[in-house]
């Protein structure tokens, strides 16, 4: 037949390895884990599985014992599911970095498309007056010792150009 329960008893023994233990055992935890109201939360969770489980089944032996082996366990199982959450925050920030880069990259390939379709559409010699400045870095008195013409006439070419690929270009860039 089974003794019966002293609840008295057990609030004491209880009561003895909460105030013998749990700065110990806050100080075990944080060295694992490194943050003390982290540790102190794992501390109080084995304080209540030894109030729920231990001290109900009458196994009073090794408390002590019980209560280190409980705080590392469950500072290992924080730092697991802490690795774990991070290496996953680490994989949906390189997805999300590379959609977002997939995605700039696209915009980009469409715009430089839209610019040499537009540049396409300038009449031949403001068309090539503008591709000898922009694309082969050639400076307006060099284009117009070239062409043989007036660098005010470079100018007026380079303006109308940029004025017409502003205009052709609004809608897109203000998208």
């Amino acid at each position: 037949m089974k003794a019966k329960k002293n609840k008295h008893l057990d609030n004491q023994i209880f009561n003895f390895l909460f105030i013998t233990y749990y700065k110990q055992l806050c100080i075990y935890a944080y060295n694992y884990i490194h943050d003390i109201e982290t540790a102190k939360e794992l501390v109080q969770d084995v304080f209540m599985k030894l109030w729920e489980k231990v001290l109900s089944e009458e196994n009073h032996s090794s408390f002590k014992s019980f209560l280190y082996t409980s705080v590392r366990n469950a500072a290992i199982d924080h730092l697991r599911h802490s690795k774990t959450h991070s290496e996953y925050e680490q994989k949906i920030l390189a997805y999300c970095n590379d959609k977002y880069l997939i995605f700039d990259e696209i915009i980009i390939n469409e715009l430089e498309e839209k610019i040499k379709d537009t540049i396409q559409k300038l009449p031949p010699q403001c068309r090539k007056i503008f591709e000898m400045n922009r694309f082969e870095n050639k400076k307006y008195k060099e284009i117009a010792e070239e062409l043989q013409i007036s660098v005010k006439a470079v100018e007026a070419q380079i303006s109308k150009a940029l004025l017409f690929l502003k205009s052709e270009l609004k809608n897109f860039l203000d998208s």
